[in-house]
């Protein structure tokens, strides 16, 4: 085996740190994966005076779920959905006219183009060029356009009804990607997708919210097997008609469901599988989003979570949710559930009705008992039909989660123009099937614990990584041996966490009986290959190995081999792993970065540079690049690419992405310094510093600092403690080696210079190091 350079072990620590946000792995559906979303709250005080009512629990068991059915067949439920015209032809031509049955349909060349084609829109944050047009020999393209490379991609469905909002879905392999714009029917134009307005936009993973489920492949959350069965049909509300059907042509019946007619919480659960967002979804292990069946307690496939306290803000599929804070939702023996007012596909007198009827049935005095004595502390709403309670009570806002939107508030309240007080940040989440912020249920703190993890992916507060950490010990607790398969999804959740918080023990424990459990999948095994990575690389690719063999197209297992690789050596493997990646996804930043670093391993500074250059033209969103061509640039003396590529890094972060905007401030103000700007260093370093952990470079700057003002001890110290994390950095070690000889100590100033030199020998660097004044 090659000799590894003295700098390898740098590169696993930066490939750790500086490439975090990184997609990861794809998900195996019946695993348990989860649905993180944004933030929403659940209930508390209406600060209009009405005290909401508590999530309804689910009747029954919700911690322990029965054991998962078949996945249904939603394909041939779909083809068969023609059937109920025979008998219900007024509701199914009814449903025609309900935008929800046309919320997908398929596309072809011939296909009419959309208003407003062609279209163009520069994105703000990335730069790059997006467009979309049609022509009668491709159908409706769509387009991205950069510095120096431009992809194109034919739309092969239509997602959305178009009362919102119509999005595009085009098609790689198996994999179905959101298009980058998105035609706005309020304002009549077209604008960013949803999601796509953020650095990391997170693509489309609610499809099965717009149509009849499609088929998975091998298990895979992100593989479908053959088209999309179509727009949501009949079965998705009333279950599989066939035997009802079948029977009724024999002068028979067979029971069908009817959500009119089923217990309150099982009738609203028919909505909620999609109408109630929540701040995290999670599936029950062993479950598909497709094994939801009408008529059974959503809670048995999806937990979904919710933040207490009130907020102003809802999302576009927050309807459950907002209902559930409203006093309304559990009036005394008359739950309220969604088709209390809502008509699917209303026939006759139905489609004529006053939809404040609901609510006069309890807020008049003509209601049976006489009016609801929560009517009597406002006014008795006992006025004309026309009279619209919906307008004074429930408020019509702008969502958070999609631009362009404007929805009905579900949040049902005695006075909307009081303010709502914002939802703290770090408020506990609790399950909306059993709202419990601090169960006892082993069951329950496996599931809350891995809703906090869920939300620490996507940014979650400090509380959240704690909470997580202790909730899923506690349920984890006297379950290792031996270690169950319902238990995986906890296990990966408490590696991620422990990780995070630097307990490398527990996560290695946990990370390992993941891929005990599950050897071939993809997370386990690229959990359990990052937790090993910094100490034994080689254990870490071997624990890669199987689910690579399993899962060969699943780029961010390639990227993490490209990295262990370079760690140890093997400079044409690492490549090869490289190009994998890049071959299955050519504009992700991370194959760039493992590209980059695997010509770095070779001691190839210049080309590892070029490649930087052209990930962050080709992945401009892409943190780990900009903040590792800031590194190298500055490595090689080039300051002011540097200072460009730490401001890109900082430019391009999400809002909530604090880490990454620290680690550019240390870089700028490692740059500041070489400039011999002190000013400007000390603001950059106090940015740096708000981070609550050190970041790469805050330590490197911080001594850089020190030497500046004639405080070698401190700079002494905080150089060594940067160098102990990142051995292979030589302008820390010129600063170390100038450190040290004003102490008097000329051996160890002597071992830190020869040390740099070496390192800029071996990574090709002629120049002397930039000075420190």
């Amino acid at each position: 085996m090659r000799r590894r350079a003295a700098w390898l072990p740098w590169l696993g620590c930066v490939a750790a740190l500086l490439s975090c946000r990184a997609e990861p792995p794809a998900r195996p559906a019946a695993a348990g994966a989860a649905q993180p979303v944004r933030a929403r709250a659940a209930p508390a005080t209406d600060p209009s005076g009405t005290e909401p009512a508590a999530p309804a629990r689910t009747v029954g068991s919700v911690v322990s779920a029965p054991p998962p059915a078949t996945t249904p067949d939603w394909a041939a439920r779909h083809a068969a959905d023609e059937i109920c015209a025979d008998c219900h032809p007024d509701e199914v031509e009814a449903w025609g006219r309900n935008p929800m049955s046309h919320s997908l349909h398929g596309l072809t060349p011939a296909s009419p183009a959309p208003a407003g084609v062609p279209f163009e829109r520069t994105h703000p944050i990335d730069g790059l060029r997006y467009a979309v047009d049609h022509s009668p020999a491709l159908g409706l393209r769509f387009s991205a356009r950069g510095a120096a490379h431009t992809t194109a991609r034919t739309a092969r469905y239509a997602v959305g009804s178009g009362a919102h909002t119509r999005s595009y879905i085009w098609q790689r392999g198996e994999a179905l990607l959101m298009a980058p714009l998105t035609w706005y029917s309020r304002p009549k134009r077209w604008d960013l997708s949803p999601g796509y307005a953020v650095p990391d936009h997170p693509g489309f993973d609610r499809l099965t919210c717009h149509a009849d489920p499609p088929a998975l492949v091998s298990g895979r959350a992100d593989r479908w097997a053959g088209p999309v069965p179509g727009a949501i049909g009949c079965s998705r509300c009333h279950g599989d008609a066939r035997a009802h059907a079948a029977a009724r042509s024999d002068g028979g019946d067979a029971p069908v469901v009817n959500p009119a007619r089923l217990p309150p919480d099982r009738a609203s659960a028919v909505c909620e599988g999609c109408h109630l967002q929540g701040a995290v979804r999670l599936l029950r292990a062993g479950r598909q989003w497709a094994d939801f069946e009408p008529g059974q307690p959503l809670a048995h496939t999806v937990a979904v979570f919710v933040r207490q306290g009130a907020e102003a803000q809802f999302g576009i599929a927050s309807h459950g949710a907002r209902l559930r804070r409203s006093a309304c939702r559990e009036p005394d023996g008359n739950p309220l559930t969604c088709v209390t007012c809502h008509r699917p596909h209303p026939t006759g007198d139905q489609a004529r009705a006053d939809r404040s009827a609901p609510c006069r049935a309890c807020h008049s005095p003509q209601a049976p008992g006489g009016a609801h004595p929560a009517a009597a502390a406002a006014h008795r709403c006992s006025g004309p039909a026309e009279q619209d309670c919906v307008r004074c009570h429930m408020g019509q806002g702008e969502v958070d989660d999609i631009p362009h939107v404007a929805v009905t508030d579900h949040f049902i309240r005695r006075q909307l123009d009081t303010p709502l007080p914002p939802a703290p940040k770090d408020a506990p989440l609790v399950w909306v099937a059993d709202p419990q912020v601090a169960p006892t249920d082993p069951g329950h703190q496996r599931l809350l614990g891995r809703a906090y993890a869920e939300a620490v992916r996507s940014a979650g507060q400090p509380s959240d990584l704690r909470r997580a950490t202790d909730l899923l010990q506690a349920g984890l607790a006297g379950r290792e041996a031996p270690a169950r398969a319902e238990d995986l999804e906890a296990w990966l959740a408490l590696a991620f966490v422990a990780e995070l918080a630097g307990d490398g023990p527990l996560a290695k424990r946990a990370a390992t009986l993941a891929q005990g459990l599950a050897p071939n999948d993809p997370r386990a095994a690229d959990q359990l290959a990052s937790v090993l990575a910094t100490g034994d690389p080689a254990a870490a690719l071997a624990a890669l190995a199987p689910a690579l063999a399993a899962a060969p197209d699943t780029a961010a297992l390639h990227v993490r081999a490209s990295h262990l690789h370079t760690a140890l050596g093997q400079a044409p493997q690492a490549t090869a792993a490289a190009e994998a990646a890049l071959a299955l996804r050519p504009d992700w930043g991370p194959a760039w970065l493992a590209r980059a670093f695997a010509h770095l391993g070779q001691g190839d500074l210049s080309t590892a540079r070029e490649v930087l250059r052209a990930a962050t033209g080709r992945a401009p969103t892409h943190t780990g690049s900009w903040l590792n061509r800031g590194r190298l640039a500055l490595q090689a003396g080039a300051l002011d690419e540097a200072q460009a590529a730490w401001q890109g890094a900082a430019r391009v972060a999400d809002p909530v992405d604090t880490r990454t905007r620290a680690t550019a401030a240390a870089g700028l103000a490692r740059v500041a310094l070489a400039r011999d700007d002190p000013q400007a260093a000390v603001q950059h370093l106090d940015a740096a510093l708000t981070y609550p952990a050190p970041v790469p470079g805050v330590l490197a700057a911080t001594g850089a600092m020190a030497l500046h003002r004639g405080r070698a001890d401190d700079a002494r110290r905080a150089l060594q403690a940067h160098l102990a994390q990142d051995p292979a950095d030589p302008l820390a070690l010129a600063d170390l080696a100038r450190a040290l000889t004003a102490l008097g100590d000329a051996p160890g100033a002597a071992a830190a210079t020869a040390r740099a030199a070496g390192l800029r020998r071996a990574l090709g660097l002629s120049r002397p190091n930039p000075p420190t004044p």
